[in-house]
């Protein structure tokens, strides 16, 4: 059910609470390169007010808010892509199931901020609720599964290891402390462990084969903009993933070909640069990098698992973009509108519609 006026205006107040709190009191324009440092993405409980605690949980970038007004949604006419679409909106709390036929369904309830997905090998949907501190999965279809809670937590991205272990990322605690990584073993609602370490805020995250998951944020003691990794309940590690990224967009892994030949790469998504940067594992060499062109603020991607589509919620226009994979372009070939501030995007497998 859509929110109220009152309760949008009080999601983009929110929003320019941090900008404030984190620029003295003015608003601040987007990041422009990884080497701008004027933001303090270190700040903790006490000089933070509730208000910017909550602005904090956010994963969109600077500058960019809510959406007051919005119409119905809207697929274009021209939309061909395969699968079915989970979008988060964190504006009006809700998520969605969106088919390439122009059917969008509201699923789940009680939603407060939700952020990022993941989605798991059987097409299961794990949505991060940021503000529940809690991870909802949801079926295919969209019916509520599982409720996976994350005391003292703020979960922004999640991703499912092909064994069922459950990595969530949590951008900060709930007391305005640093980011870390919960994980779950498989059918577990309750986190087994808690890893910290090196990042300061941990936004999206991705796993490969291996079990190996990688997570971006800002680096602890400087701000950059950084890449890490850990394996479940393990030690959190920078990577050797190098990149200019003006803001952190989704991180996925993604595997071609098959056995022995079978090679895995990483994809770090801009959301400010509106692309995709891909690396080989596991010696992070640079590959190509995938334009997702013609929006504003590509917050999370994710790829069909057909492989030939690719689909961002772009906060800034308020809307679902869909591009073909991995060609990219430089602008979407499908759009779905009527949002207020999407954010979290994930594929089921074709034929679920």
């Amino acid at each position: 059910m859509p929110i109220s006026n009152t309760s949008r205006a009080l999601v983009a107040t929110a929003t320019i609470a941090l900008l404030a709190g984190c620029s003295g009191g003015s608003a601040t324009s987007p990041i422009s390169s990884v080497g701008s440092q004027s933001i303090n993405h270190a700040q903790h409980a006490q000089s933070l007010t509730h208000a910017q605690i909550l602005a904090k949980t956010l994963l969109v970038k600077p500058g960019v808010s809510a959406l007051l007004s919005h119409g119905p949604i809207v697929v274009s006419p021209d939309a061909d892509f395969s699968g079915v679409v989970f979008l988060s909106d964190a504006g009006t709390n809700e998520v969605y199931r969106i088919t390439a036929k122009g059917k969008a369904t509201s699923v789940g309830s009680g939603w407060s901020e939700p952020q990022g997905i993941g989605v798991d090998s059987k097409g299961n949907v794990y949505v991060a609720d940021t503000a529940n501190s809690r991870v909802v999965e949801l079926s295919k279809t969209g019916k509520p599964v599982a409720i996976l809670s994350d005391p003292g937590q703020y979960p922004a991205g999640v991703a499912i290891a092909a064994d069922g272990t459950v990595g969530v990322t949590n951008i900060i605690s709930t007391s305005g402390g640093e980011g870390s990584v919960s994980f779950y073993t498989a059918g577990s609602t309750s986190p087994e462990c808690t890893s910290s370490g090196t990042l300061s805020e941990d936004y999206f995250i991705g796993v490969d084969s291996s079990d190996n998951f990688y997570f971006d944020g800002f680096d602890a003691s400087t701000g950059a903009i950084t890449l890490a990794t850990a394996k479940p309940c393990g030690s959190v590690s920078a990577t050797g993933a190098s990149a200019n990224i003006e803001f952190p967009g989704g991180v996925n892994v993604y595997e071609s070909g098959r056995g022995k030949k079978a090679v895995q790469t990483l994809g770090w998504g801009d959301q400010s640069g509106l692309a995709v940067y891909q690396f080989s594992l596991p010696s992070y060499s640079p590959e190509a990098t995938v334009s997702l062109g013609g929006g504003s603020d590509e917050v999370q991607y994710a790829i069909a698992k057909s492989k030939k589509f690719v689909a961002s919620g772009d906060a800034g226009n308020a809307d679902l973009e869909i591009w073909a994979w991995p060609a990219g372009g430089s602008s979407p070939s499908a759009t779905v509108t009527g949002f207020s501030e999407p954010i979290g995007v994930g594929f089921t497998p074709s034929g679920d519609e």
